[in-house]
């Protein structure tokens, strides 16, 4: 035992859990890896030998991992649900949602987030026994007893309404691209009538004959109107001042989208402001 308590005097953390497991002595093999902040090795040992991972170790991981990669904030989230501490996992999972929408990844990866965020809050609720309890006033002061923060508040009352967003944001995608079809064909705008068709044929809510169906008539608007968009309908991207089309999404000198942007702050706007 002196020499695993060397190792670990001295910082070499990976010799003194080895030399405490070789003891039989996996909880300070599990201490010493929390004083040194090694997180994975501690999950490791407290998992393969059933120990509790406690309150303290938990303060610990936070402190250090806030603020850090998302790959890490996956890890703590992971390292709440194994403690079943559920509505600590939704804020976290909430957080990286909202850090994913922020960075403007694809919508259903963003359903898929908020609906694990949501999940976890309705896990949270059927574990606790006075859920029902708790205040719909976020402004009444609540009893220690239940312990929830302004931001834990929130979520209960907000559970679903990310999922819902960009749900039917989803849904309203086939609909935009319709109407987008529709209007760049009558204005001449054949480019944008093209890649609007592609995405629509690519959609899954189509049956294999409707899909068809929009191929041929593909087929025979762009057999008289090559995909090209007329000159006058030149602009300049607001981020590079590239030539882009002013009814293009996307700029293809820098990637920027602008009217996605613009739509993305419109969205974060009304988040923020529930």
């Amino acid at each position: 035992m002196r020499l695993a308590d060397l190792f670990a005097a001295f910082g070499y953390c990976q010799q003194a859990v080895d030399c405490y497991l070789k003891r039989n002595q996996p909880q300070k093999a599990l201490d010493v890896c929390i004083e040194q902040s090694q997180w994975d090795l501690a999950h490791s040992i407290a998992n393969g030998n059933h120990l509790k991972i406690v309150d303290v170790f938990m303060e610990k991981y936070v402190e250090d991992m806030q603020g850090v990669s998302d790959d890490k904030s996956v890890g703590l989230l992971g390292l709440y649900m194994r403690a079943r501490k559920f509505l600590d996992a939704a804020k976290i999972a909430f957080e990286i949602a909202n850090d994913r929408r922020e960075k403007m990844k694809p919508v259903a990866d963003l359903k898929k987030c908020y609906v694990l965020a949501a999940i976890l809050v309705e896990m949270y609720r059927s574990s606790s026994k006075n859920a029902h309890q708790i205040t719909t006033h976020p402004e009444d002061v609540l009893d220690d007893e239940f312990g929830l923060s302004m931001d834990q508040i929130r979520i209960l009352e907000t559970t679903w309404r990310g999922a819902e967003a960009f749900h039917f944001m989803m849904l309203a995608q086939k609909h935009f691209l319709i109407m987008i079809a529709l209007a760049a064909a009558n204005a001449g705008q054949f480019r944008i009538c093209s890649r609007a068709m592609m995405k629509l044929e690519a959609y899954e809510g189509f049956s294999e004959a409707e899909r068809e169906e929009m191929k041929n008539l593909s087929f025979q608007l762009f057999a008289k109107n090559p995909p090209y968009n007329p000159k006058e309908a030149l602009g300049h991207c607001p981020s590079c001042d590239a030539d882009m089309g002013k009814y293009e999404s996307q700029c293809m000198t820098c990637g920027r989208k602008p009217y996605f942007e613009k739509l993305f702050k419109w969205l974060s706007g009304i988040f923020d402001d529930q």
